[in-house]
């Protein structure tokens, strides 16, 4: 069987370990004899820090998106300035007569004067707005990008979401058949003590030679260490469902026997992929974005306030259209594009490598799923004729024409043929899950 369990073999599952950076609230594990899939990976969606990472990452797109559209709203500013410096005194000059008004003009002293090194204080308090009226494309350019990588950030968080998941399925599993086969192994281990001890009492009434106790003897003993081995990979399928987890199981808890037959069919949403292509669309939005590095840009500005020179204050005010035109960048713009535009592209690929890998799989799965059902029904036969060879060797024996030779024989073939069953129906379920 792929990825579950090795076929009469002991190699454990490998889960994927998730370290536990701190504690936070999280669905519980109920303390019971079976613990459900649905709620272990739950748990293990809620502890786990690569969930964590990739909504922070949703977040951090998020605010590059906001980052992005802030270039389209207008700035307000506040100034407030206080100095004291010696010269630019403030000197009244009489205009026309007509109007008779009077004029503050600055005027400086010269070196020798007595006044030249008087300190002068001066103050102001000015608003000002600045808004970029028109760039032609690049704001927008640059807001669609950011909008894409947060969508690339959120589906990023499905995916990791979704791979979670399935590790704890796969592991699970596991642990349930690893669980469906020590039971086989305990129930053959006590039907060999069993029919040792029912030989030994016909030995004891001399119905049967002593040389069957000592066969029947070596048909424990090999008993005894199948269901070793069994409770082992058991041991191990529990600790890999502890790892994919991140915490320890409740003492006692055993899987639900029925994931074997009602294994959950994979979900038909790709979210690994279709966060492959957010990301390849918004680096190739990116690339737009510094392709517009040399349009024009047209800046609306307004500032208005005063200003003041010791006892005296003035009106400031001020409106400009600022059109600019850049005309180098030093190539910087340039190998940003090309940088995008390359990252566009190996995401391009990656993106056609994952739908391949996934088709591969698919069919695959279809594969293994009609070879499994093809093998359980020969495996369920089996079964069947290893029963009835088994009560035939026994029946045999107690009429006293068999041997536990045939008796043994028979046995064994029946717990492969149970073991074989079972492997059957579990690569069926894991051909569901994939």
């Amino acid at each position: 069987m792929t990825g579950i369990l090795p076929r009469m073999g002991v190699k454990t599952v490998k889960a994927i370990p998730i370290a536990l950076a701190f504690s936070i609230a999280v669905p519980s594990i109920a303390v019971g004899d079976v613990v459900h899939l649905q709620a272990l990976e739950d748990r293990a969606v809620a502890r786990s820090p690569a969930i964590r990472a990739a909504r922070a990452g949703i977040g951090e797109a998020e605010a590059h998106a906001d980052e992005a559209a802030s270039a389209r709203v207008p700035t307000l500013g506040l100034r407030a300035d206080a100095s004291i410096a010696p010269g630019g005194q403030l000197v009244e000059v009489l205009g026309a007569e007509t109007e008779r008004t009077t004029y503050e003009v600055m005027a400086a002293p010269s070196l020798g004067d007595a006044d030249a090194f008087d300190p002068v204080p001066r103050f102001g308090l000015v608003a000002g707005a600045r808004w970029r009226a028109l760039d032609f494309g690049r704001s927008a350019a640059a807001e669609h990008a950011a909008g894409l990588g947060a969508e690339a950030g959120a589906l990023g968080a499905q995916a990791a979401e979704q791979e979670i998941r399935m590790a704890v399925r796969r592991a699970y599993l596991a642990w349930t058949v690893a669980g469906a086969l020590h039971a086989i192994a305990r129930e053959g281990m006590t039907a060999a003590e069993e029919r040792a001890a029912r030989v030994q009492r016909l030995i004891s009434a001399e119905q049967r030679p002593a040389s069957d106790g000592a066969a029947l003897a070596v048909d424990v003993s090999t008993a005894r260490l199948e269901q070793a081995r069994a409770a082992a990979r058991l041991a191990a399928a529990r600790s890999a469902v502890e790892g994919t987890v991140g915490e320890a199981l409740p003492e006692g808890a055993t899987p639900d026997p029925a994931m074997i037959d009602d294994a959950p069919e994979a979900s038909t949403d790709d979210p690994i992929g279709r966060s492959i292509e957010a990301r390849r669309a918004a680096a190739s939005a990116m690339a737009d974005s510094h392709s517009y590095r040399y349009r024009p840009v047209l800046d609306v500005e307004a500032d208005v306030g005063m200003r003041g020179q010791a006892d005296s204050q003035f009106p400031v005010y001020r409106g400009a259209v600022v059109f600019s035109l850049p005309v180098f960048d030093g190539g910087v713009g340039s190998a940003r594009e090309r940088a995008a535009r390359a990252e566009a592209e190996r995401l391009g690929a990656e993106r056609e490598a994952h739908r391949q890998r996934r088709d591969a799989e698919h069919a695959m799965a279809q594969t293994e799923a009609q070879n499994a059902r093809e093998t359980g029904e020969a495996a369920h036969a089996l079964v069947q004729a290893a029963e009835e060879r088994l009560a035939a060797a026994e029946a045999a024996y107690d009429q006293g024409v068999g041997s536990t030779d045939l008796i043994a024989a028979a046995r064994e073939t029946l717990r492969r043929a149970r073991t074989e069953e079972l492997l059957s129906r579990a690569d069926l379920a894991e051909a569901r899950l994939r």
